[in-house]
């Protein structure tokens, strides 16, 4: 494949901001100052936006939304943690996700999208002995 890289990485990274293809397609990347997060996406055919994507982050570097705009419609995803930084709620694609973990972190509940909740069950080794699913 053949593509070429515009612009000069960005500071201190080895991570461009430009990439463009020989379909006449760019990525356009932007990136928090300080942390090298991603901050947003841009694909470009000419002059024509295809696709975007932009995403916000906790101070400890969590994602906390991504938003995706394409073919004129844009959805919002959103994510939020437990006091330990591990994912609980979570909205993708207009569904909800929640997932519950013991004092250690082992994942207790999973309930993902509409399918049914799954349990998880522990041994003392923090291997999981039991994975079920069980009605919400």
């Amino acid at each position: 494949m053949n593509h070429s890289l515009k612009n000069a990485p960005l500071k201190a990274t080895d991570t461009y901001n430009v990439l463009t293809l020989p379909s006449n397609m760019t990525l356009t990347q932007s990136y928090e100052p300080q942390r090298d997060l991603l901050t947003s996406m841009l694909n470009k055919r000419g002059s024509t936006a295809v696709a975007q994507r932009t995403y916000t982050y906790d101070t400890l570097g969590c994602p906390m939304s991504r938003s995706t705009s394409k073919d004129g419609s844009t959805v919002n995803d959103s994510f939020g943690y437990n006091s330990r930084s591990e994912l609980n709620p979570a909205t993708v694609n207009n569904e909800a996700y929640a997932y519950d973990y013991d004092n250690i972190g082992n994942r207790e509940t999973a309930q993902e999208a509409a399918e049914s909740a799954t349990s998880y069950e522990s041994n003392q080794l923090n291997q999981y002995t039991a994975i079920g699913d069980f009605a919400p």
